[in-house]
């Protein structure tokens, strides 16, 4: 407000210049906008009372006041540059007369006998005597000027003086409000805030306007160094109780306000400002603010809790689906509505549920994502328009200028093709393979059409020569059969881009891969084709709730998923959830692998094969003979170590013939079959007599490492995919 008086007070001063107002005129302004200033006060009081509220109206009537002032300071400039300028003119012209040229032209009419009249000779006697005239005026200006410098230097010390005492009231005033507390006091802490900034602004002004007054007379520039020791002495307090007073007005609307109207990344913001701000704070102040600090923290960081709840539930993406999915979550429907808040929220419990309301949260915003791209592709064709021109003298027309309309074609054909690659443009496609395929569908309903009416006829008059006598009948067949044609085609275009989605679904037949399609809402029909798509997975674990848990062989080993997860999410896309279903092997083998590992390291290599899956405890097996093979070669024992092998080769053999299940016994045979190909080859490397690990010898050999979290053999080509326990 106070940069916005300024400019009004010059504004005004410049209206008032334009109006060629006189001097008198302008002593009336200058005296009328003082008792302005003065009457201000006397208007109200300073807190007028209703029944409700009191209004407090002292801060405006001194911005009032002051706004009266600045006018007149601002009039009063104009006056004294006018003033000074005119001066200026006068001396300038002064200096320009010629009155030596006049005396010279007179001296030639002289001689020249001419009669001057009475009036150019007394005009030119008064213009002699002029100068005369002018001193004692110049005299007596300088005399005023003497006088009105002296005032205005003396003004100018006295406004200084009281500027020094204002400061140091302001000073005080400032030592005491920095070492005032309590939170609840905010609103008022706030308006001392305001007030002070307003006067601190105001001195700064005054103090640039007294340096320009010492610059005009001359005098040494005076700097006021205490305005900014105040300043920064004030500064951190007054952060204090502005964020104080935006936290405390923001929390009740945020907990309690419509819950639609919360604009969370704004919130998140200023949350994150407010605890960075005040951690800063916390550092440098003392005393009664530092606990205000305290507070301000234990309630922020005590809402901060709710701001991933608040955030996953203000998603702009999500819709209706997805707050179902939210409600079958928690276990109670749950809708942003004009009721729904932050508190309520909270009463509902749904802090409890966060993890599920983040993940449906995450895939509303990916989904989005392809929604805002799906808008501005449909977006990017607005107002184009085919075209044309006159084919000759045919009376039609044909296309012209096609380029960028094909260009344009093209990019959104290659940004359809990625997000049709997207797990989240489940929410974007029809599910029904009908609906996906529209034309073939009808095609296909027409062949359907004809079929059935001419079995229909076939059954009610079933002999050969009277069917095949429909002069209709062999084009409906020839028609049939070009339809089918044109769907086996669409059809097989459609699988294809099923495949290229999912690459697995090549091991499948097309008949297969429909029956897969044609089923999309019961995922156990995908079962039976596992062991194709899948070499060592026979079928999957569903819970009641569709869940799937874990993966199993043929032969009956279970290996259990390390995160579960439910087909529903794929949003009837089959291809999106064995996509999830290879992810879940992949990782979940790789994280059993990592389990066993350990586990080899402090547990008997006896019973540590049959506490693991098959696979497993070859690759494991085979992981640590390398290592131990390679320790032999350095330590010089590979004989000695060559003894071990053949020992642990007959624990195994033993155990084998006791009491084993099926499962078992197969892990275990192949396992012998590998400890009898190591233990030969330790024996061999012991013949040749290797004596480094870098031996060709050595080199040559299978090798298996635990290296960057992936299981490595010689060749670098890291790898996770469950096998069956096959005897070798």
């Amino acid at each position: 407000y106070s940069v916005r008086a300024e400019r009004v007070s010059k504004v005004a001063a410049q209206a008032w210049a334009a109006g060629d107002h006189s001097l008198q005129e302008t002593q009336l302004e200058l005296e009328r906008l003082s008792k302005v200033a003065v009457q201000v006060e006397d208007k109200s009081e300073n807190v007028v009372l209703f029944r409700l509220i009191s209004v407090d109206t002292s801060n405006a009537k001194s911005a009032l006041g002051e706004h009266a002032m600045r006018l007149r300071s601002a009039l009063v400039f104009w006056l004294a540059s006018k003033w000074f300028d005119e001066n200026l003119l006068t001396v300038t012209q002064f200096e320009e007369i010629k009155i030596i040229y006049s005396k010279d032209v007179h001296r030639a009419l002289d001689k020249a006998r001419y009669v001057i009249e009475d009036d150019p000779s007394d005009l030119f006697w008064r213009m002699c005597h002029w100068p005369v005239e002018l001193n004692s005026e110049l005299e007596d200006v300088r005399t005023r000027l003497t006088r009105f410098r002296t005032r205005y230097m003396t003004q100018l010390k006295t406004d200084q003086i009281q500027m020094q005492i204002d400061l140091e009231e302001l000073k005080s005033e400032v030592e005491k409000f920095i070492c005032l507390g309590d939170l609840k006091q905010v609103d008022d802490r706030l308006s001392t805030v305001l007030d002070i900034e307003a006067r601190l602004t105001q001195k700064g002004e005054l103090s640039e306007v007294y340096q320009q007054r010492e610059s005009i007379f001359g005098l040494p520039s005076t700097d006021y160094p205490q305005i900014e020791l105040i300043q920064k002495t004030f500064e951190p307090f007054a952060t204090l109780w502005r964020w104080a007073s935006e936290f405390g007005r923001s929390l009740p609307e945020w907990m309690d306000g419509p819950f639609t109207e919360i604009d969370a990344e704004f919130m998140a913001n200023e949350c994150d400002k407010w605890w960075r701000g005040t951690a800063k704070l916390q550092k440098t102040l003392e005393g009664a603010p530092l606990e205000v600090v305290h507070q301000m923290r234990a309630k922020l960081e005590d809402f901060q809790d709710h701001i991933p709840l608040i955030t996953a539930l203000r998603n702009p993406g999500l819709r209706d689906r997805h707050w179902d999915r939210i409600g079958n979550g928690v276990g109670f429907p749950v809708k942003a509505d004009a009721g729904f808040s932050v508190s309520r929220a909270l009463q509902l419990g749904l802090p409890k549920n966060l993890a599920t309301i983040e993940e449906v949260s995450e895939y509303a915003s990916k989904e989005y994502s392809l929604e805002r791209l799906l808008d501005r592709m449909q977006g990017d064709w607005t107002g184009i328009c085919f075209e044309y021109m006159d084919w000759r003298s045919t009376g039609t027309h044909i296309l012209k200028g096609l380029d960028d309309i094909q260009m344009l074609l093209d990019d959104q054909i290659v940004k359809t093709q990625s997000m049709r690659a997207s797990p989240y443009i489940g929410p974007f496609e029809d599910r029904d393979i009908m609906q996906q395929m529209p034309n073939e569908g009808r095609k296909f309903k027409a062949v359907d059409s004809t079929w059935r009416l001419t079995m229909e006829k076939t059954v009610k008059n079933p002999e050969v020569l009277t069917v095949c006598a429909d002069d209709e009948l062999l084009g409906s067949l020839n028609e049939a059969n070009k339809l089918l044609d044109q769907v086996q085609k669409g059809l097989n275009d459609y699988l294809e881009t099923k495949r290229l989605a999912f690459p697995r679904f090549y091991f499948l037949s097309n008949d297969e891969l429909l029956e897969i399609l044609s089923e999309t809402k019961d995922p156990m029909r995908v079962q039976p084709f596992l062991r194709k798509i899948f070499e060592g997975i026979d079928k999957l674990e569903f819970q009641q709730n569709l869940d799937i848990t874990a993966m199993i062989s043929e032969e009956g080993e279970k290996v259990a998923f390390k995160k579960p997860f439910n087909p529903k999410d794929a949003m009837g896309n089959v291809e999106r959830w064995l996509i999830e279903v290879e992810i879940q092997m992949r990782d979940s083998m790789k994280d059993i692998a990592h389990q066993s590992f350990k586990a080899l390291s402090c547990t008997e290599r006896i019973q540590w094969v049959l506490d693991w899956p098959g696979q497993i405890v070859i690759c494991i097996d085979c992981m640590f003979w390398t290592r131990e093979v390679a320790d032999a070669i350095g330590k010089g024992e590979l004989s000695k170590y060559g003894d071990q092998c053949t020992s642990e080769l007959m624990l195994v053999v033993e155990k084998v013939r006791g009491q084993l299940t099926k499962l078992q016994r197969k892990t275990l045979s192949a396992l012998i079959v590998i400890d009898v190909h190591a233990r030969d080859v330790v024996v061999d490397l012991a013949k040749q007599g290797i004596e480094s690990a870098s031996d060709f010898e050595w080199m040559s050999q299978l090798r298996f490492y635990w290296e960057d979290e992936e299981v490595s053999f010689f060749s670098g080509i890291p790898g996770w995919h469950p096998l069956r326990s096959l005897p070798r």
